[in-house]
């Protein structure tokens, strides 16, 4: 299972295993195998069970982006992973549950990024975990460029194209470049949308190039002829917050793009014209209701978009924080446990001029039960710890929870693209302690 690397943007506000503490709380139980004094480290004998973490794109210079991923066998001390097999971390568990860390300091645009990521899962769910190291915090990926002009482009119109995960704006002169890794993607360009309030855009005309392969330097050339109308449908009901919202994100051959963000009545979902749409095409239909402090989402995964009807899902509750101070600024938050939730996401942040410091945890019902509990880690005594990843004493930390349900098997942290059927919803509660 690959997780993403980057904490559900809905937060960012806008089945048990016996024998669990609460969730990150520095006492996470070790199932009863923890130290016995005997000369095999107290496991009796037992065979651990060896957990694969697979790091994609993993620095070559993990010192450049204070780098270091670090595990916790149930309520063990952290420890620094074994050495990986190319990006591969064979870790072995002994415990019902186990945690994983990374950081990363890297620049995102003119402000440096620090982050420390957490997950946490009973070894009943899963043995095997990938996640993405993101571009900013790593000298391992290469990038190839993809550039093209769009021909017979309509009067003051905007062109949105969209490669895998990357996208560009194309200029007065209707060119573009992307700079892209290698891959075969579907081409999607999109045209400014009838709605254009704020930050809002429904798109109005889109075209797909279906399979294209950039192995290299790459032009293109686009027909805006062949741009057509998307299919609009509407969307029932949604009322109830301070900022109502609707969006739809069309996944395609590994190219994503957001063909719907709005909130502004009437809302509305979309699709690509009858011609333009494949089987293998994944819409994930988003409403969202947002309130002071809290929001519900619900989610829809579809190869054919139609009318939606809003039905708010409960609210999460209120979100409590507190924070001691060593050996570093350290966030506790509690909250009523969610029914029918597969898991919780849980960040804090500090921004100061020029830096932004975030923490972010994913964690599984199998670690966390009922208990609605997280505290940040003591991740200090790892031998190449940066201080600088420490959130700073007299500086707000903002954040929230979110409590995740799904009709999917296996659906936490959420599967990009969600499997066509995937109904979801979403619960948040903001945070905010000042340490």
């Amino acid at each position: 299972m690959r997780l993403a690397s980057s904490v559900i943007a809905v937060l960012l506000i806008g089945s048990g295993c016996g024998n669990k503490a609460p969730a990150g709380d520095d006492s996470m139980s070790d199932g009863g195998t923890g130290d016995s004094g005997d000369d095999d480290g107290g496991h009796n004998g037992q065979q651990p069970t060896n957990v694969m973490l697979t790091m994609n794109h993993r620095p070559t210079n993990a010192a450049m982006y204070s780098f270091l991923v670090a595990y916790r066998d149930g309520g063990g001390p952290w420890t620094l992973a074994p050495a990986p097999t190319g990006n591969n971390y064979t870790l072995p568990i002994y415990s019902p549950a186990y945690s994983v860390a990374w950081t990363c300091i890297g620049a995102a645009g003119a402000t440096q990024a620090r982050q420390v990521s957490e997950v946490q899962f009973a070894i009943s769910e899963r043995t095997a975990l990938g996640i993405d190291v993101p571009p900013r915090c790593t000298d391992a990926y290469t990038f190839v460029q993809l550039r093209g002009t769009i021909s017979n482009s309509g009067p003051v119109t905007t062109y949105t194209v969209k490669f895998g995960d990357r996208t560009a704006t194309a200029n007065q002169q209707n060119q573009f470049t992307i700079l892209t890794q290698p891959g075969t993607h579907d081409l999607v360009v999109l045209s400014a949308g009838s709605i254009n309030i704020g930050t809002d855009t429904v798109v109005s005309n889109a075209y797909v190039q279906r399979n294209l392969t950039v192995a290299g330097t790459t032009t293109v050339m686009i027909d805006a002829v062949n741009l057509e109308p998307a299919q609009s449908f509407d969307v029932n009901l949604l009322t109830g917050g301070v900022r109502d919202s609707t969006a739809t994100i069309l996944y395609a051959n590994g190219t994503t793009a957001q063909l719907v963000a709005d909130a502004t009545p009437f809302y509305e979902t979309e699709s690509l014209a009858d011609d333009q749409m494949i089987a293998s095409d994944v819409y994930d239909q988003q409403m969202t209701v947002a309130s002071l402090g809290s929001s519900v989402s619900s989610s829809l995964a579809t190869a054919t978009p139609d009318v939606l009807e809003w039905t708010a899902p409960p609210d999460l509750g209120p979100v409590t924080a507190t924070a001691a101070t060593t050996p570093y600024p350290r966030v506790t938050s509690t909250w009523t446990s969610y029914a029918d939730a597969i898991g919780y996401t849980w960040l804090g942040a500090q921004a100061t001029p020029g830096v932004s410091i975030t923490w972010s945890a994913q964690l599984s019902t199998g670690v966390i039960g009922a208990n609605g509990s997280y505290t940040m880690p003591d991740l200090s005594g790892l031998a190449g710890w940066n201080p600088a990843l420490q959130m700073s004493a007299g500086t707000k930390v903002s954040g929230g929870v979110q409590a995740m349900t799904s009709t999917a098997t296996g659906d936490f942290p959420p599967l990009v693209p969600p499997i066509v059927g995937t109904s979801r919803t979403f619960a948040t509660g903001e945070l905010s302690v000042t340490p």
